[in-house]
């Protein structure tokens, strides 16, 4: 990275931005491993349904706050910090993208064990690991985005060396998974609630 900022080789903006993001990342490698685990650093109360459904809402409201930034940060941050062509990019700019998007990606990690940090009843048990999943898969395309890119981007530059055309897209797209099990879940929960068999409050 810093023979990269200092040199200056062409093109050493985008491989900048990968090294950058790439050693970012790495540095939550331990909390990736408790993401893995599910090792939580603190236990809060046992959640009543009502109380469980209430967090499940405001979590998904922070995925979706979460996915924006991502989105924001790849299709405007990034490119005003490379610059237009012709024009050598912004160390500063191109760190901070690195930084922030990082930011993301450790919270995301930091959403998923918080489910881990309160309690339920044993009928909610699986709804509340189903809605801890609904990030999973956005977690796993920030690492195949940062793992994949510093490949596509040094076979990007040399084939820019040689004056051919080159395009590479940075995409994240969010998908929930498990999206059927859950509504199911939750339609299973309204019976027993409605049933009486599980007390709302």
């Amino acid at each position: 990275m810093l023979r990269l900022i200092t040199e200056r080789p062409p093109y050493w903006e985008y491989l900048f931005f990968s090294e950058a993001l790439e050693d970012e990342m790495r540095s939550l490698s331990d909390l990736k491993r408790d993401w893995e685990y599910r090792i939580a650093s603190a236990k809060g109360p046992l959640l009543k349904p009502s109380q469980l459904t209430k967090r499940v809402q405001k979590k998904n409201l922070d995925a979706a706050r979460m996915v924006e930034n991502a989105k924001s940060l790849v299709e405007q941050a990034l490119p005003a910090a490379f610059g237009p062509p012709g024009v050598s990019g912004d160390g500063e700019e191109i760190l901070y993208v690195a930084k922030r998007l990082a930011g993301v990606y450790r919270d995301l990690l930091e959403w998923k064990l918080d489910y881990q940090r309160f309690g339920v009843p044993e009928e909610m048990e699986t709804l509340r690991r189903l809605a801890a999943t609904i990030c999973d898969d956005m977690v796993t395309q920030m690492e195949e985005l940062s793992r994949n890119l510093k490949n596509s981007l040094t076979k990007a530059v040399e084939a820019a060396r040689k004056g051919q055309s080159v395009r590479i897209e940075l995409k994240l797209t969010w998908t929930i998974p498990n999206a059927a099990k859950l509504d199911n879940e939750i339609a299973r929960i309204n019976d027993l609630v409605q049933s009486g068999r599980l007390r709302w409050n």
